[in-house]
Protein backbone atom coordinates (compact mmCIF):
# COMPACT_ATOMS: atom_id res chain seq x y z
CA UNK A 1 0.00 0.00 0.00
CA UNK A 2 2.77 2.50 0.87
CA UNK A 3 4.30 2.04 -2.48
CA UNK A 4 1.78 2.50 -4.56
CA UNK A 5 0.53 5.89 -2.18
CA UNK A 6 4.18 6.84 -3.09
CA UNK A 7 4.00 5.82 -6.81
CA UNK A 8 0.85 8.01 -7.12
CA UNK A 9 2.18 11.37 -5.02
CA UNK A 10 5.65 10.79 -6.95
CA UNK A 11 4.76 13.42 -9.77
CA UNK A 12 3.31 15.64 -7.58
CA UNK A 13 6.18 15.85 -5.15
CA UNK A 14 8.55 16.22 -8.21
CA UNK A 15 6.66 19.43 -9.07
CA UNK A 16 7.49 22.61 -7.95
CA UNK A 17 4.56 24.87 -7.74
CA UNK A 18 1.05 24.10 -5.81
CA UNK A 19 -0.94 24.01 -9.25
CA UNK A 20 1.44 22.09 -10.99
CA UNK A 21 1.25 19.44 -7.69
CA UNK A 22 -2.09 19.24 -8.03
CA UNK A 23 -2.10 18.39 -11.92
CA UNK A 24 0.18 15.80 -11.51
CA UNK A 25 -1.61 14.36 -9.19
CA UNK A 26 -5.35 14.84 -10.61
CA UNK A 27 -3.82 12.93 -13.72
CA UNK A 28 -2.39 10.14 -11.78
CA UNK A 29 -5.55 9.53 -10.11
CA UNK A 30 -7.67 9.89 -13.63
CA UNK A 31 -5.53 7.56 -15.01
CA UNK A 32 -6.13 5.18 -12.19
CA UNK A 33 -10.07 5.56 -12.74
CA UNK A 34 -10.91 8.42 -10.57
CA UNK A 35 -14.28 10.19 -11.33
CA UNK A 36 -14.25 13.81 -10.01
CA UNK A 37 -10.95 15.29 -8.37
CA UNK A 38 -10.56 18.66 -6.71
CA UNK A 39 -7.31 20.58 -5.15
CA UNK A 40 -7.38 23.46 -3.29
CA UNK A 41 -4.80 25.78 -1.74
CA UNK A 42 -6.42 28.23 0.29
CA UNK A 43 -6.99 30.14 4.50
CA UNK A 44 -9.70 28.95 6.35
CA UNK A 45 -11.54 32.41 7.38
CA UNK A 46 -11.81 33.31 10.71
CA UNK A 47 -14.74 33.26 12.78
CA UNK A 48 -17.71 30.19 12.52
CA UNK A 49 -16.76 28.11 9.49
CA UNK A 50 -20.17 28.26 7.68
CA UNK A 51 -20.35 25.97 3.47
CA UNK A 52 -20.96 29.43 1.88
CA UNK A 53 -17.31 31.26 3.68
CA UNK A 54 -15.52 28.05 3.09
CA UNK A 55 -16.34 27.46 -1.05
CA UNK A 56 -15.76 31.83 -0.89
CA UNK A 57 -12.38 30.97 0.73
CA UNK A 58 -11.36 30.15 -3.15
CA UNK A 59 -7.90 28.76 -3.63
CA UNK A 60 -9.15 26.08 -6.24
CA UNK A 61 -6.08 24.68 -8.26
CA UNK A 62 -8.01 22.03 -10.46
CA UNK A 63 -11.11 19.91 -10.88
CA UNK A 64 -11.63 17.01 -12.98
CA UNK A 65 -15.76 17.28 -13.17
CA UNK A 66 -16.01 15.34 -16.82
CA UNK A 67 -19.65 15.66 -16.62
CA UNK A 68 -20.21 19.49 -15.55
CA UNK A 69 -21.45 18.22 -12.19
CA UNK A 70 -20.21 21.16 -10.12
CA UNK A 71 -22.51 24.26 -10.37
CA UNK A 72 -25.30 22.12 -11.02
CA UNK A 73 -28.63 21.50 -8.81
CA UNK A 74 -27.11 18.56 -7.13
CA UNK A 75 -23.27 19.69 -6.55
CA UNK A 76 -24.58 23.04 -4.80
CA UNK A 77 -26.53 20.73 -2.24
CA UNK A 78 -23.82 18.95 -0.96
CA UNK A 79 -21.68 22.42 -0.99
CA UNK A 80 -24.30 24.47 0.64
CA UNK A 81 -27.16 22.93 2.13
CA UNK A 82 -25.63 19.68 3.41
CA UNK A 83 -21.77 20.03 4.10
CA UNK A 84 -20.73 17.16 6.32
CA UNK A 85 -17.08 17.41 5.27
CA UNK A 86 -16.56 21.14 7.20
CA UNK A 87 -16.59 18.87 9.99
CA UNK A 88 -12.84 17.15 9.01
CA UNK A 89 -11.91 20.65 8.54
CA UNK A 90 -12.73 22.32 11.90
CA UNK A 91 -11.20 18.94 13.22
CA UNK A 92 -8.06 19.03 11.46
CA UNK A 93 -8.61 15.09 9.63
CA UNK A 94 -5.66 14.20 7.39
CA UNK A 95 -7.47 11.66 5.81
CA UNK A 96 -10.74 10.52 5.94
CA UNK A 97 -13.66 8.83 3.55
CA UNK A 98 -16.45 11.22 2.76
CA UNK A 99 -18.91 8.05 4.67
CA UNK A 100 -17.12 8.61 7.75
CA UNK A 101 -19.15 12.16 8.24
CA UNK A 102 -21.84 11.08 5.99
CA UNK A 103 -22.70 7.62 7.14
CA UNK A 104 -25.33 6.20 4.51
CA UNK A 105 -27.25 4.46 7.24
CA UNK A 106 -28.00 7.52 8.24
CA UNK A 107 -30.83 8.93 6.31
CA UNK A 108 -30.21 12.15 6.65
CA UNK A 109 -27.61 11.95 4.13
CA UNK A 110 -29.96 9.91 1.74
CA UNK A 111 -30.15 12.83 -0.44
CA UNK A 112 -26.38 13.94 0.04
CA UNK A 113 -25.51 10.42 -1.49
CA UNK A 114 -27.95 10.96 -4.34
CA UNK A 115 -26.65 14.00 -5.29
CA UNK A 116 -22.96 12.35 -5.27
CA UNK A 117 -24.16 9.52 -7.06
CA UNK A 118 -25.29 12.15 -9.90
CA UNK A 119 -21.84 13.62 -10.04
CA UNK A 120 -20.36 10.05 -10.41
CA UNK A 121 -19.19 10.02 -7.07
CA UNK A 122 -20.19 6.63 -5.08
CA UNK A 123 -17.19 7.05 -2.91
CA UNK A 124 -15.30 9.92 -1.83
CA UNK A 125 -12.14 10.21 0.03
CA UNK A 126 -10.46 13.69 1.36
CA UNK A 127 -7.40 14.53 2.42
CA UNK A 128 -5.23 18.03 3.53
CA UNK A 129 -2.43 19.66 5.16
CA UNK A 130 -2.25 22.34 7.26
CA UNK A 131 0.25 24.97 7.14
CA UNK A 132 0.28 28.45 9.37
CA UNK A 133 -1.60 30.87 9.38
CA UNK A 134 -4.73 28.46 8.93
CA UNK A 135 -3.47 27.82 5.36
CA UNK A 136 -5.12 24.67 4.42
CA UNK A 137 -4.30 21.90 1.15
CA UNK A 138 -7.27 20.02 0.13
CA UNK A 139 -7.84 17.40 -1.92
CA UNK A 140 -11.26 15.68 -2.93
CA UNK A 141 -11.18 12.27 -4.73
CA UNK A 142 -14.09 10.82 -6.24
CA UNK A 143 -14.69 6.97 -7.75
CA UNK A 144 -17.99 6.04 -9.57
CA UNK A 145 -17.83 3.08 -7.49
CA UNK A 146 -19.48 2.63 -4.25
CA UNK A 147 -17.14 -0.18 -2.84
CA UNK A 148 -13.65 -0.37 -3.76
CA UNK A 149 -11.16 -2.08 -1.95
CA UNK A 150 -9.91 -1.12 1.68
CA UNK A 151 -6.20 -1.17 0.44
CA UNK A 152 -6.84 0.89 -2.59
CA UNK A 153 -8.62 3.46 -0.24
CA UNK A 154 -5.61 3.57 1.54
CA UNK A 155 -3.12 4.28 -0.97
CA UNK A 156 -5.34 7.34 -2.74
CA UNK A 157 -5.69 8.91 0.75
CA UNK A 158 -2.37 8.61 1.66
CA UNK A 159 -0.67 9.89 -1.71
CA UNK A 160 -3.56 12.61 -1.00
CA UNK A 161 -2.33 13.59 2.08
CA UNK A 162 1.18 12.99 0.64
CA UNK A 163 0.93 15.44 -2.46
CA UNK A 164 -1.51 17.94 -0.12
CA UNK A 165 1.67 18.49 1.98
CA UNK A 166 3.70 19.37 -0.91
CA UNK A 167 1.10 21.42 -2.10
CA UNK A 168 1.11 23.74 1.05
CA UNK A 169 5.18 23.82 1.57
CA UNK A 170 5.88 24.57 -2.34
CA UNK A 171 3.10 27.23 -1.48
CA UNK A 172 4.53 29.02 1.48
CA UNK A 173 7.63 30.89 2.21
CA UNK A 174 11.06 29.13 1.87
CA UNK A 175 12.25 30.16 5.60
CA UNK A 176 10.98 26.89 6.70
CA UNK A 177 14.02 24.66 8.27
CA UNK A 178 14.02 20.92 6.25
CA UNK A 179 12.65 18.07 7.73
CA UNK A 180 16.60 16.47 7.64
CA UNK A 181 18.10 19.20 9.70
CA UNK A 182 15.23 18.70 12.51
CA UNK A 183 14.57 14.36 12.79
CA UNK A 184 17.08 12.78 14.70
CA UNK A 185 18.83 9.59 13.52
CA UNK A 186 17.06 7.64 15.58
CA UNK A 187 13.62 9.48 14.78
CA UNK A 188 14.28 8.78 11.04
CA UNK A 189 13.99 5.02 11.76
CA UNK A 190 11.14 5.07 13.73
CA UNK A 191 9.35 6.95 11.63
CA UNK A 192 9.99 4.79 8.75
CA UNK A 193 8.36 1.85 10.24
CA UNK A 194 5.71 4.50 11.45
CA UNK A 195 4.64 4.78 7.65
CA UNK A 196 4.86 1.08 7.10
CA UNK A 197 1.86 0.92 9.76
CA UNK A 198 3.66 -0.35 12.49
CA UNK A 199 2.96 -0.07 15.66
CA UNK A 200 4.63 0.97 18.48
CA UNK A 201 4.86 -2.40 19.92
CA UNK A 202 6.34 -3.84 17.03
CA UNK A 203 8.80 -1.00 16.33
CA UNK A 204 10.44 -1.35 19.51
CA UNK A 205 11.13 -4.94 18.75
CA UNK A 206 12.60 -4.23 15.45
CA UNK A 207 14.89 -1.38 16.84
CA UNK A 208 15.68 -3.28 19.91
CA UNK A 209 13.74 -0.50 22.52
CA UNK A 210 10.60 -0.58 24.75
CA UNK A 211 7.58 0.18 23.34
CA UNK A 212 6.83 3.31 25.19
CA UNK A 213 10.94 4.85 23.91
CA UNK A 214 9.43 3.86 20.24
CA UNK A 215 6.54 6.12 21.06
CA UNK A 216 8.72 8.78 22.82
CA UNK A 217 10.57 9.06 19.23
CA UNK A 218 7.52 9.11 16.99
CA UNK A 219 5.31 11.62 19.22
CA UNK A 220 9.22 14.02 19.15
CA UNK A 221 8.95 13.38 15.03
CA UNK A 222 6.04 14.13 14.81
CA UNK A 223 6.18 17.49 16.88
CA UNK A 224 9.43 18.35 15.23
CA UNK A 225 7.59 17.90 11.84
CA UNK A 226 4.98 20.00 12.68
CA UNK A 227 1.91 17.31 12.61
CA UNK A 228 -1.06 17.47 14.07
CA UNK A 229 -1.55 13.80 14.57
CA UNK A 230 0.56 10.21 13.20
CA UNK A 231 -1.12 10.22 9.55
CA UNK A 232 -0.53 13.94 8.96
CA UNK A 233 3.36 13.12 10.22
CA UNK A 234 3.37 10.39 7.80
CA UNK A 235 2.48 12.34 4.93
CA UNK A 236 5.08 15.40 5.72
CA UNK A 237 8.04 12.72 6.51
CA UNK A 238 7.12 11.08 2.70
CA UNK A 239 7.05 14.54 0.95
CA UNK A 240 10.23 15.63 2.41
CA UNK A 241 12.16 12.32 2.20
CA UNK A 242 10.53 10.51 0.16
CA UNK A 243 9.87 6.33 0.25
CA UNK A 244 12.93 4.34 1.21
Amino acid sequence: MLRQAFDLAQPAIAAALPGEAAEALRAALVKRGASYFQARLYRRPAGRLTSVRHWEAGGFLTRHDPGGWVGGESSRYICFDCNPLLEPVARKVSRFDFADFAPRSDRRYGRYWEAMGEGRVGTGIGAMAFGPDDTIAAVHIGFAERDIDASERQAVGLAGAIAAQHMLDSGSAPAREPAEVLLSARECDVMAYVCEGKTDWEIGAILGVSETTARFHADNARRKLGASNRAHAVARYIARFGFQ
